[in-house]
């Protein structure tokens, strides 16, 4: 079921744990469960073919973390 990663994140967030979440090569149907799925806007997408890898990604979690 497509909803359960959502369902699961809100009960996370329920027990204030933040969510990252990461999308890379995303389709645009993707976006929106992943904007959903994380913590406010702590999400990291990359929606072409670029070579965005997942340092770009691990860097943005850092920086997010550093803010708490």
């Amino acid at each position: 079921d497509e909803e359960l990663p959502e369902i699961y994140a809100d009960n996370l967030k329920s027990d204030d744990i933040t969510i990252f979440a990461i999308g890379l090569n995303l389709k645009p149907i993707g976006i929106d469960s992943l904007s959903n799925t994380s913590s406010g806007a702590n999400y990291f997408l990359n929606t072409d073919d670029s070579d965005t890898n997942i340092e770009d990604a691990i860097g943005f979690i850092k920086q997010g973390l550093c803010k708490k």
